[in-house]
């Protein structure tokens, strides 16, 4: 880039500097739009599918957090009061409902097991949950999620 001196003051100079590049750079010419149009169309379907898969690592971190919860308040209620087994699903049933989870793609499992020396019971609940994918190009259509909570009885 040249700089024209004519024995004026730098900020003069600055000025007819700025415009000299503006009128270079303001105009780009057709090849020039053609290739940034090139490039998009190029790198678009990769960048959403990083978004898509981006999304659905979203979704499996929230869904995985519900069922955690779920199955920590079921085994919660489970062990301090004496209760159903089916009344125990239908408590992690309801979290999960409250969390927004299908409730018909899960399995809630809830199992009393007897351990160790004196003997001591112990409540497991299992959720297990197949969270479909968004993004359909992806070799699988859906991610499974495994939870497990247990807990020493105390009644």
């Amino acid at each position: 880039m040249k700089v024209l001196n004519f024995g004026v003051d730098s900020r003069f100079r600055f000025k007819i500097v700025m415009r000299m590049t503006k009128l270079h750079d303001c105009c780009p010419t057709k090849l020039q739009r053609g290739q940034s149009l090139v490039e998009l169309a190029l790198m678009l379907p990769l960048i959403l599918l990083v978004l898509s898969a981006l999304l659905d690592t979203g979704r499996a971190v929230y869904a995985y957090t519900v069922m955690i919860n779920a199955t920590r308040e079921a085994t919660l209620l489970g062990a301090a009061k004496q209760l159903d087994d089916a009344v125990i699903q239908a408590i992690a049933t309801a979290e999960l409902a409250r969390g927004g989870i299908d409730e018909q793609q899960s399995q809630i499992t809830v199992d009393y097991q007897d351990q160790g020396f004196p003997p001591r019971t112990l409540i497991s609940v299992d959720i297990a949950y197949d969270m479909p994918v968004l993004t359909a190009v992806l070799p699988f259509s859906s991610i499974p999620l495994v939870t497990h909570a247990e807990m020493e009885v105390f009644w």
